[in-house]
């Protein structure tokens, strides 16, 4: 699943999956962009998700439940890094939105 370095790419949950997450973790979840890439099997990632500004949640995302779009130098998705290093870059990304 890991991306190119070139390129940039976003992984987003499917709308219905996003809703059972929200639903599972009883609070509303601000983006079903996953920020960071954690671990990988053959059928699911471990991602680092956004509830709000300087919340995340990690949850296992079926693969079968992602899309791949294009990303941005804002808006990508975040690969080999550990949760320590995800953390402190998702509190970085949402330090220049809050």
């Amino acid at each position: 699943m890991n991306s190119n370095e070139n390129e940039l790419v976003l992984f987003k949950m499917k709308d219905w999956f996003a809703n059972k997450v929200a639903n599972e973790i009883r609070h509303n979840i601000c983006s079903a962009d996953v920020f960071a890439v954690l671990k990988e099997t053959e059928k699911a990632i471990y991602g680092m998700i956004s509830i709000s500004a300087n919340r995340s949640k990690c949850v296992w995302i079926p693969k079968s439940c992602l899309e791949k779009i294009e990303g941005s130098m804002d808006f990508h998705t975040r690969f080999g890094m550990d949760f320590e290093t995800a953390r402190e870059e998702f509190h970085l990304f949402w330090s220049s939105y809050c």
